[in-house]
């Protein structure tokens, strides 16, 4: 296990080494051509010539100054300004269900159809406590009871 680690490793190293002296070889082969190529010539291209980077900020602010692009950056805000407002009515909406149910919870009312029902069915119970025993209008009182749809 170990020797078979231990030869990857070397072949690792051996490819990089034969690489590495790949490298240098070039690079000593064109090293006399690279001395006579006069100082002055390498400091003007490096002058004259522009980086890619220069030209392509150039361009971006030639582009921003045009003010092309405030259409399209302004109707994008106005499409989420839209839709941020649509969501706070609807969070307000809910908000505002949530604060009423709390408060009608709190104050011991439940909500106002439930109460009416509750206290007309309390009310009917209380009526008829004695049994069961019911007329033809006691039956017909009933219907007035049932919740709301």
């Amino acid at each position: 296990m170990y020797i078979c680690i231990f030869m990857v490793e070397l072949i690792f190293l051996a490819i990089f080494l034969i690489s590495l002296s790949g490298m240098v070889f070039l690079v000593w082969k064109k090293m006399p051509l690279l001395r006579t190529v006069p100082d002055q010539l390498i400091e003007e291209s490096f002058v004259t010539r522009p980086s890619y980077v220069d030209n392509f900020l150039s361009r971006v602010k030639a582009r921003y100054q045009e003010r092309y692009h405030h259409y399209l950056v302004f109707s994008f805000l106005e499409r989420l300004i839209v839709a941020l407002r649509d969501i706070i009515a609807y969070a307000e909406q809910g908000l505002f269900w949530l604060l009423r149910h709390v408060q009608d919870r709190q104050n011991g009312n439940g909500s106002s159809k439930r109460v009416r029902y509750l206290n007309r069915l309390h009310a009917w119970k209380k009526k008829n406590r004695n049994g069961l025993k019911q007329d033809e209008e006691d039956s017909s009182s009933v219907d007035g009871l049932l919740p709301p749809q």
